[in-house]
């Protein structure tokens, strides 16, 4: 039951996601979920749109309140020799559409897969390996953000929880999957009641409830997961805090030493 509740929260904050976002700039709400499109064009050479050997160039073969943009190939990367044409309207609009081009009728197909929405987020450039500074006493961080942890343990701020990797554009890894996770989340392989799954992920913050609900990303706005169904480590404990002093050996000396 633990499961499929997750799966829930991970479906709602998808659908949640989607009807956030309008990211092929028309003003409307998108409608196709991720990696769908309605596309005039997609992967065309530059020159096959009046011979353009650049993006503006190609621009009169794409009509208004389509998206004019460098080729997104299925691995994430934009091709800039190549140009798409889509739109994130719903199929049955998309069925429904065409454009009066100059030179004729032309009618968009859909892609049902294959179509992402956006270039992944960029891996942060490693800052300089510096000393760090000693770490307060009750300090914890289990997201790695810097900022102590707000959320209480077993809650977080989420944008998914148990996704599959494939669901990002097609990632097949952890890494890949970057590209759906603003840089400030903690993006990690799921944590799930039976520990660790490596098939899926989490893109979450232990920030406050408050802070979640003022979160946004590229138009994109986050859930707030209740206890106990996000936990902050595989075993659902706490970080060890990082000042506290460590005993055991002292112990184990002085055990040791009344043993003689």
């Amino acid at each position: 039951m633990y499961i499929a509740k997750m799966k829930s929260i991970a479906l709602l904050l998808c659908l949640g996601a989607a009807r956030a976002a309008d990211l092929d700039g028309d003003g409307a709400t998108d409608a196709a979920a991720a990696d769908t499109c309605c596309a005039l064009k997609y992967g065309n050479a530059l020159s096959e749109c009046s011979s353009a050997t650049d993006l503006a160039g190609t621009a009169s073969c794409c009509p208004a309140g389509f998206l004019h943009r460098y080729s997104i190939g299925s691995d994430g990367n934009e091709d800039t020799t190549k140009w798409d044409c889509i739109s994130f309207m719903s199929q049955t609009d998309c069925a429904a559409y065409s454009w009066s081009a100059p030179w004729g009728t032309e009618t968009p197909i859909w892609m049902s897969l294959q179509c992402p929405h956006f270039l992944p987020t960029p891996a942060p450039t490693p800052a300089p390996q510096l000393t760090p500074p000693p770490t307060p006493k009750g300090f914890r961080d289990n997201d790695q953000d810097g900022v102590a942890d707000a959320a209480a343990d077993g809650t977080c701020c989420a944008f998914t929880y148990g996704n599959a990797f494939a669901d990002c554009s097609g990632a097949t890894d952890l890494a890949s999957a970057a590209g759906c996770c603003p840089s400030d989340f903690l993006l990690r392989h799921s944590i799930q009641p039976t520990g660790e799954d490596t098939t899926s992920y989490d893109c979450v913050s232990f920030i406050s409830q408050t802070d979640c609900a003022a979160y946004s990303w590229s138009g994109l706005t986050p859930t707030w997961v209740a206890a106990p169904n996000c936990p902050h480590t595989t075993s659902s404990v706490s970080v060890v805090d990082a000042a506290a002093p460590r005993a055991v050996g002292l112990l184990a000396l002085v055990a040791l030493l009344f043993s003689a």
